[in-house]
């Protein structure tokens, strides 16, 4: 009977995380491609309200403002974000495949409204609705950051006198910037979704 060779346990590890970033890598591709083309087939099935039509395409805009920085940004001598594995694509395809899930994920602050608020819902401004919406980015938006750190993705370079870091996680630090960024964008969001659902 042959003898097995044994594989380091350091080199096992990587193979392992190698398997965990490409895996992640793939979730994040699908569900960014999945986004339009599914929320575009509810629509024109009528499933889904020209409203909350509108409201993706604009979260996509307003979530653009920052990836398409962050890409501009990704040849500059320190550059901001940190590609702990390369992206496949590149980083333009980075950027434009998030700005698809930061629509969603602005969707998702108005679903919780839908969900946890009584009455109706985004008909006029609510403090407990601004509250959820922040919530939810905040909260997101973290997860976000935590995930791309444990699965070897991206994460935020140190160093960086305007963007603290809060905390480090295994290779990678958790940022204050990106929080203060989703702060200020769910706000603007929801006040477009108020603007939105009057009409002109």
């Amino acid at each position: 009977m042959g003898i097995v060779p044994s594989v380091p346990v350091n080199a096992r590890g990587h193979a392992v995380m190698a398997e965990v970033t490409t895996l992640y890598y793939a979730l994040d591709i699908v569900i960014a491609v999945a986004l339009p083309v599914a929320l575009g087939l509810a629509y024109r099935a009528g499933r889904l309200d020209a409203r909350t039509w509108r409201l993706f395409w604009i979260g996509c805009a307003i979530g653009a403002s920052w990836e398409l920085a962050l890409v501009a940004n990704h040849g500059a001598a320190r550059p901001a974000l940190v590609m702990l594995t390369p992206f496949p694509g590149g980083p333009l395809a980075h950027g434009a495949l998030h700005t698809l899930w930061d629509g969603g994920l602005f969707l998702g602050g108005l679903a919780c409204v839908f969900g946890l608020s009584r009455g109706p819902r985004l008909a006029r401004f609510s403090a407990a609705e601004l509250g959820i919406v922040i919530a939810w980015g905040q909260a997101q938006e973290l997860a976000v950051e935590v995930s791309s750190t444990l699965a070897g993705a991206w994460t935020y370079a140190p160093g960086q006198a305007w963007n603290p870091v809060l905390f480090t996680l295994g290779d990678g630090r958790i940022t204050l910037m990106p929080q203060l960024v989703w702060l200020a964008a769910s706000v603007l969001f929801y006040f477009v979704a108020l603007r939105v659902g009057r009409g002109p």
